[in-house]
């Protein structure tokens, strides 16, 4: 079992990463490199871009999009982290019942699964 002061520090590491993860998104998302306003940006443009110059700037709007939509996964994964915390069955596996492991969640605090639960969930969502 968790004592009070390592489940304390844990949530401390939880609330900054959660902090992290959303000052990362807001800066992407504030960059205003949005695929789905690419079109219309285009469009309004006076002068016409080389379509390599065209091709790259959507390279970039879609990456930022992949790393946006990366983020707000690991967010999600924090912040349910954080909610069983609240309710109290912060380090226990979702899946079998168990206590995850210290090191599992010193390495992993957002760790809602303990390993073997994870590798089970992992492959069921890969098929």
């Amino acid at each position: 079992m968790l004592d009070e002061k390592t489940k304390q520090e844990l949530h401390e590491r939880l609330l900054a990463e959660r902090q992290r993860l959303e000052g990362e998104i807001a800066q992407l998302q504030s960059s205003g490199i949005r695929a789905d306003t690419f079109q219309a940006d285009e469009m309004t443009d006076i002068v016409d871009q080389h379509p390599a110059d065209a091709a790259d700037e959507l390279f970039e709007r879609e990456k930022n999009m992949t790393l946006v939509r990366t983020l707000e996964g690991s967010l999600q994964q924090v912040n349910e982290a954080l909610a069983k915390y609240e309710n109290g069955t912060y380090g226990i596996c979702d899946e079998c019942g168990k206590e995850i492991p210290l090191a599992r969640l010193q390495a992993m605090p957002e760790a809602t699964h303990c390993i073997d639960c994870q590798s089970k969930v992992s492959a069921r969502s890969s098929r």
